[in-house]
Protein backbone atom coordinates (compact mmCIF):
# COMPACT_ATOMS: atom_id res chain seq x y z
CA UNK A 1 0.00 0.00 0.00
CA UNK A 2 2.62 2.39 -0.73
CA UNK A 3 0.65 4.39 -3.30
CA UNK A 4 -1.68 5.07 0.27
CA UNK A 5 1.20 5.89 1.96
CA UNK A 6 3.06 8.28 -0.28
CA UNK A 7 -0.14 10.24 -0.84
CA UNK A 8 -1.44 10.29 2.75
CA UNK A 9 2.06 11.95 3.55
CA UNK A 10 1.65 14.31 0.68
CA UNK A 11 -1.54 15.42 1.63
CA UNK A 12 -0.44 15.97 5.53
CA UNK A 13 2.17 17.91 4.36
CA UNK A 14 -0.14 20.36 2.70
CA UNK A 15 -3.02 19.91 4.98
CA UNK A 16 -4.91 18.50 1.98
CA UNK A 17 -7.77 15.64 1.73
CA UNK A 18 -7.32 13.02 -0.67
CA UNK A 19 -10.37 11.59 -2.24
CA UNK A 20 -9.10 8.23 -4.07
CA UNK A 21 -11.10 8.09 -7.42
CA UNK A 22 -11.41 6.37 -10.74
CA UNK A 23 -10.13 2.81 -9.77
CA UNK A 24 -11.57 0.09 -11.31
CA UNK A 25 -10.50 -3.66 -12.01
CA UNK A 26 -12.11 -5.85 -15.26
CA UNK A 27 -13.27 -8.97 -14.23
CA UNK A 28 -11.62 -12.46 -14.06
CA UNK A 29 -9.46 -13.16 -17.45
CA UNK A 30 -10.74 -9.37 -18.35
CA UNK A 31 -13.97 -10.75 -19.97
CA UNK A 32 -17.15 -8.45 -20.55
CA UNK A 33 -19.36 -11.25 -20.24
CA UNK A 34 -21.65 -11.07 -17.01
CA UNK A 35 -21.41 -13.97 -15.91
CA UNK A 36 -17.84 -14.07 -15.80
CA UNK A 37 -16.59 -14.30 -12.10
CA UNK A 38 -15.33 -11.17 -10.11
CA UNK A 39 -12.89 -12.75 -7.43
CA UNK A 40 -10.01 -10.65 -8.57
CA UNK A 41 -11.82 -7.51 -8.41
CA UNK A 42 -13.97 -8.10 -5.36
CA UNK A 43 -10.63 -8.49 -3.79
CA UNK A 44 -8.96 -5.35 -5.57
CA UNK A 45 -12.55 -3.75 -4.11
CA UNK A 46 -12.42 -4.74 -0.90
CA UNK A 47 -8.73 -3.62 -0.08
CA UNK A 48 -9.19 -0.52 -1.59
CA UNK A 49 -12.45 0.18 -0.15
CA UNK A 50 -11.27 -1.42 3.65
CA UNK A 51 -8.01 1.44 3.47
CA UNK A 52 -9.98 4.27 2.62
CA UNK A 53 -12.84 3.18 5.65
CA UNK A 54 -9.49 3.10 8.26
CA UNK A 55 -8.19 6.13 6.98
CA UNK A 56 -11.10 7.93 7.75
CA UNK A 57 -12.12 6.61 10.59
CA UNK A 58 -8.66 7.54 11.53
CA UNK A 59 -8.75 10.99 10.69
CA UNK A 60 -6.33 10.12 7.93
CA UNK A 61 -5.94 12.71 4.50
CA UNK A 62 -8.00 9.76 2.83
CA UNK A 63 -11.51 10.44 3.40
CA UNK A 64 -13.32 9.41 0.66
CA UNK A 65 -13.41 7.66 -3.02
CA UNK A 66 -14.90 7.34 -6.33
CA UNK A 67 -15.35 4.41 -8.62
CA UNK A 68 -15.76 3.29 -12.05
CA UNK A 69 -16.76 0.33 -14.51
Amino acid sequence: MNYFNEHMSIARKLNKPVVMEEFGFPRDNESYDPGTPTYARDNFYNKILETVYDSAGARSPIAGSNFWA
